[in-house]
């Protein structure tokens, strides 16, 4: 199944003025009437789950929430509501459209009153239909900024301003112009932001890739976008749809129209328009509204069909535009998204961004500069029209910069400095001068903020006051105000595998604990190994050391991971001259040797995290134990150790002496999956996953197949050296089982919707990731009564158990579900409600903060390095 992201962004230049009858006031205006308010009433249709993304910028909001401008824009409905009623005295609009004007235009005022004339508060009341982000603080071009602290302040200066008007700050960010390069991303990664949106020729696969700083990189589809944009074949040209050029305006006479345009007689659009496109000559035939709705769902569902049939199976697509396109450029736009999210819903299509950030995908080295603009890069607001305005906006940058280097924080006057800077850097400019439309207001917009700025220093003359980010945002953060903020310590955690490096269920763990301990308290690092060249690479905020073993080629797994200790302990060597590390967490015993060395060499506490004793992983796997040495000085040298369930901690206390102060149970959490259940094509399907060892037990499950009706079928998701025993015990069996090899979770998430029950048929199991996840879900689950399967699954409440090892036990269970499957669906939904509590990443986090607090941190003895 193809999944479809829908990304509009809303934005328009800042141009608020304290006079009256500006020309340019009317771009927001006619926005409000045509897109913002009818993209509300398409929200209030919609069902009260996530389906598209809405961008919404800074001076947009900041002008939708400005008293001047809504009673300015209320008298604007008053003005076409009389026209309206002139049109009707006269006759000069067929009755049908007549109609539909006259109720358009006072549900639109009954709207903006129903909200005390602020749009804004009705978009942030529909954060359970939308996923809502924002922008830089006046959409400038971030990569043609001057310094890393323009970058920053422009980026945080967005990200407060939507926080005041939508209440929480946003984990995904548009670039204005999608304009990118290593610099912004660096920016973007320091700020929390997630993911951001490309151009799809940034990336070279065309497919989401996490950028090297950690930011997940979306491409947007162009082929797809150009449907609905195109001026030559999108929809938006299509007959029967209003056209955008002929307004009535420019079809009354001087006198009638006047009191309806300008006050000094300029002829502007009045928003009634009453024809429709009708091909390019100039007769055009009459508007009608029927006809034009049951033409947006005609190119609803081709666009749909577009998507399933253009792009590869599986694929995730990506469509941005800009908001306005639809209602103020495509008049029936709004109507054409609310299609589209009603039947992508009904197809199980539409997706969110934030749904693949735990995903695996591939991490760029270098990002190089891009736009979607003009040829992919910066021609549109860098050329010989508009290259004038660089030079004033980075001395302006530097300026400011240089007075954040001693003075912090700003004072009124060096705030009215910055706003101005930042609204002379507003891309709208560059953009209106390259296209030669609005270039006398561009040209003297830049001026005056300019001239401003010089002016406003030198407190020679009082200038206009705008309302325009004025509680406290506007700051430049040059790095080194200590005593604003002090430098957080590092807390490293040691793990062999690590995203996208993943063995087993250990790797997600220590990513979801990494994003949840890196906050105010800790800055985390994260030393891992890599298959590809060492680097230092950010993911969320995190640093993420991928190292290299000091032997890469080792023939023996043993040599292989102590070469890896060595090398952390190298690493850790560059790291403590500029950081202070307080504390180590080591996760299963390939970490143990380096955590212990630096543990003593660094004089801090090391905390130890257990996934599974090797003493107790041999008797069921039939493997070598010969590791239990370094499993030992973990367990020995740590300060305290966490244990993955209350199975594993028993292991220990059998094997270990005096542990019983020494250890906490810490269970993983579980993240909510949003599946959307399809009808199968088979009968019965069953789904299991994990890697292709014995101790994972799926022979027992392929044999307990044998004992299932013909029409079963299933899949096992994984890796391993089992793989050929088990494909040649299926055939032997004959049995329906197709080994899908390693997959992510997004393909994962799509067998879940057509999985009637999860299998988990492991003969020793630690924890039990695979269950937790299949829960979290909502499917039923069957599963082993073993280890931490016994804390997690309550049998038949949230959950089926049967007797380790036993297929035709495990074939009675699966029987009994094939025969019931309405109750065990109910079963499964009940699981999903107790993991989502239970299982929580927050709380697991509070725990490892809890015990870590009781340590006192100690100063790094840098000078034990230099010996």
């Amino acid at each position: 199944m193809n999944r479809l992201a829908i990304v509009l962004h809303a934005h328009l230049p800042y141009i608020r003025h304290d006079e009256p009858n500006r020309l340019e006031e009317r771009w927001l205006f006619e926005a409000i009437t045509e897109t913002y308010i009818p993209l509300i009433w398409q929200l209030e249709q919609l069902p009260k789950e996530k389906t598209f993304t809405l961008s919404l910028s800074p001076p947009l909001l900041e002008m939708l929430a400005d008293p001047l401008l809504q009673n300015r824009y209320l008298n604007y409905l008053k003005v076409a509501q009389a026209l309206i009623r002139k049109e009707r005295r006269y006759g000069f609009i067929e009755t049908d459209l007549l109609k539909f004007y006259e109720e358009r235009y006072k549900q639109l005022e009954e709207t903006f009153l129903s909200c005390n004339q602020n749009v804004v508060s009705l978009f942030a009341q529909y954060q359970d239909t939308v996923s809502f982000i924002t922008t830089s603080a006046t959409h400038a071009i971030l990569p043609y900024m001057k310094t890393m602290e323009g970058i920053k302040a422009q980026i945080e200066a967005g990200l407060d301003c939507f926080t005041k008007h939508i209440g929480f700050r946003p984990n995904g960010f548009w670039t204005p112009e999608c304009a990118l390069d290593e610099r912004v991303d660096e920016a973007l990664a320091s700020a929390g932001i997630q993911y951001t949106f490309v151009d799809e020729h940034a990336l070279p696969s065309r497919k989401p890739a996490m950028s090297p700083h950690g930011v997940m990189l979306i491409p947007r589809n162009r082929h797809l976008s150009g449907a609905v944009w195109s001026s030559v074949d999108g929809y938006p040209g299509h007959e029967m749809y209003r056209e955008f050029y002929r307004d009535v305006a420019y079809e009354r006479t001087d006198h009638y129209i006047a009191p309806f345009i300008h006050p000094e007689g300029i002829r502007i659009d009045t928003g009634i328009k009453c024809w429709r496109v009708t091909g390019k000559n100039e007769e055009k035939q009459t508007y009608d509204r029927v006809e034009a709705m049951k033409q947006v769902k005609r190119d609803a569902i081709d666009f749909l069909e577009k998507v399933e049939q253009t792009t590869t199976n599986d694929a995730f697509e990506a469509v941005p535009f800009d908001a306005e396109l639809f209602g103020h450029w495509w008049f029936e736009g709004p109507e054409w998204v609310g299609m589209i999210v009603e039947e992508g819903l009904r197809r199980g299509m539409l997706t969110l961004p934030e749904s693949f950030l735990d995903t695996d995908m591939p991490q760029l080295n270098d990002l190089p500069f891009t736009t979607w603009g003009r040829d992919g890069y910066g021609d549109v607001w860098l050329n010989e029209k508009n290259r004038y305005m660089y030079k004033p906006l980075h001395s302006m940058e530097m300026e400011l910069v240089s007075l954040a280097k001693y003075k912090h924080p700003f004072s009124v006057v060096e705030k009215e400095m910055m706003q101005h800077w930042m609204l002379a850097a507003s891309s709208d400019w560059a953009f209106i001068l390259d296209g030669q439309t609005a270039t006398t207001y561009a040209q003297k917009r830049f001026d005056d903020h300019v001239q401003a700025f010089y002016e406003v220093k030198k407190k020679k003359e009082k200038k206009e006051q705008l309302p325009f980010l004025t509680n406290g945002q506007l700051e430049i953060d040059c790095g080194h105000h200590q005593q604003k903020k002090k430098a957080r310590p590092v807390l490293l955690i040691i793990a062999l595998e690590y995203p996208p490096v993943i063995f087993g269920g250990i790797a997600k763990h220590v990513q979801q604990m990494a994003y949840v301990l890196n906050d105010d308290d800790y800055e985390v690092h994260i030393l891992t190994t890599t298959t590809h060249k060492p680097e230092l690479v950010m993911d969320r905020s995190v640093y993420v050391h991928r190292i290299q073993p000091l032997q890469p080629k080792a023939t023996s797994f043993a040599h292989w991971v102590s070469s890896f200790n060595l090398a952390c302990v190298e690493v850790v060597e560059q790291l403590c001259l500029t950081q202070e590390v307080s504390t180590i967490i080591a996760h299963d015993w390939t970490t143990a040797i380096a955590a212990a060395a630096l543990k003593e060499r660094l004089a801090v506490p090391m905390f130890g995290m257990i996934h599974g004793t090797l003493q107790e992983r041999g008797k069921y796997a039939d493997i070598k134990t010969g590791h239990t040495y370094e499993e030992g000085v973990l367990v020995r040298e740590a300060d305290h150790l966490f244990v993955c369930s209350k199975s594993v901690e028993s292991e220990l206390q059998n094997q270990y002496d005096h542990l019983e102060e020494k250890t906490t149970v810490l269970y993983s959490g579980a993240t909510d999956v949003k599946v959307v259940k399809k009808a199968s094509s088979h009968s019965f399907f069953i789904y299991a996953s994990g890697r292709l060892v014995q101790e994972k037990g799926f022979d027992v499950l392929i044999k307990a197949l044998s004992f299932l009706p013909e029409n079963t079928k299933c899949v096992i998701a994984g890796t391993g050296p089992e793989l050929g025993y088990l494909t040649s015990l299926a055939e032997r069996l004959n049995v329906d089982v197709t080994f899908l090899g390693f997959i992510q979770d997004t393909e994962r998430n799509k067998w879940f919707e057509v999985t009637d029950v999860v299998v988990v048929p492991s003969i020793y199991e630690p924890f039990g990731l695979t269950a937790l996840e299949a829960m979290s879900a909502g499917l039923p689950v069957v599963a082993s009564a073993v280890g931490g399967l016994n804390e997690m699954i309550i049998d038949q409440k949230t959950g089926y158990f049967y007797p380790a090892s036993d297929e035709r036990e495990l074939a009675k269970r699966l029987n009994t579900i094939y025969g019931a499957r309405e109750e065990a669906s109910i079963v499964g939904q009940h699981a999903k409600l107790v993991v989502l509590n239970q299982f929580n990443w927050k709380q697991a986090g509070s725990i490892i903060k809890r015990k870590m607090s009781s340590w006192n941190k100690k100063q790094v003895n840098v000078e034990m390095f230099k010996m």
